[in-house]
């Protein structure tokens, strides 16, 4: 049975007991979705690693809106001009049943004047887990608060000036080690799949924890812009990330007045990623 306990800063979200997910959203630059666990499992997700204290577990952020950074945080007594924070406006709880949880939250991105450029809406729809696994379904809609807004990062080759930065974003538990990435088209070499486009792309690894395989596929919806998305990927020891990157070669502009949406499916798994199931959740859609 699910229960959904919500404080003055974060939602937890448990399963029979154990612990699901928590929606972290009182504290810090952005709201984020972290620790993300399966029931019985170690925790999947990493939460501020030494090597990027801006990675938030499960999260949403743009490397520039309007020319203002949502990606990183201004250096410890730097100045913060030209970095932005996402701020929590209101979050209600929609469903709590035996099957699924699902909670409403906006949210304002703000630059460092404190002056809105964007808002989000974010649906958060948690599936029942089975002996599996479980599902998640996120939907992020953003809207220009007055003007015109261009979502953009830094193009330049990774890890020498570019970075591809623009999106959802989960980090894995660096306790899963360097693991096994896999997309769509049976790609398996991290070069045939960081920069190109796939319909889904998932990882797979062994915690050190326990010792068990556990998996995370992120689903592309074919209504996202740019679908099948570009994808953003790292696979090494303490540093495993999976990125659908929709600005990767471009910006994307969205007029005043109107807004875009951004669905995805993300996939927990024990074991390693069942392909014939993630296919089946891509195309049943």
């Amino acid at each position: 049975m699910f229960n959904l306990q919500k404080n003055p800063s974060s939602v937890q979200v448990d399963w029979n007991g154990d612990n699901l997910l928590a929606y972290q959203y009182g504290t810090g630059s952005m709201p984020f979705w972290h620790p993300i666990s399966m029931p019985g499992s170690p925790i999947l997700t990493e939460d501020r690693p030494a090597d990027h204290i801006h990675h938030h577990g499960l999260w949403l952020a743009w490397k520039s809106v309007n020319g203002v950074n949502f990606w990183e945080e201004p250096p410890s007594g730097a100045p913060e001009q030209g970095y932005g924070r996402i701020v929590n406006k209101d979050l209600d709880v929609l469903e709590v049943s035996s099957s699924s949880v699902e909670f409403v939250s906006t949210s304002s991105w703000l630059d460092w004047r404190d002056k809105e450029i964007i808002s989000d809406l974010r649906r958060t729809l948690i599936h029942r887990p089975t002996d599996r696994g479980f599902v998640i379904d996120l939907s992020i809609e953003l809207l220009p608060t007055e003007e015109d807004v261009i979502l953009d990062l830094r193009r330049g080759e990774p890890g020498r000036g570019g970075f591809y930065y623009s999106g959802l974003v989960i980090r894995l538990n660096n306790k899963m080690g360097q693991g096994e990435i896999l997309d769509a088209d049976g790609n398996m070499d991290i070069g045939s799949i960081f920069g190109k486009q796939s319909r889904w792309c998932g990882y797979s690894g062994v915690h050190q924890s326990n010792g068990q395989r556990y998996s995370v596929v992120i689903i592309d919806n074919p209504a996202n812009p740019r679908y099948p998305t570009t994808w953003w990927v790292r696979d090494r020891p303490g540093y495993s990330l999976l990125h659908p990157s929709p600005t990767y070669y471009e910006p994307l502009k969205i007029d005043a007045g109107t807004s875009v949406m951004f669905q995805y499916k993300v996939l927990f798994y024990n074991g390693p990623i069942p392909v014939d199931d993630v296919e089946l959740l891509s195309r049943d859609i």
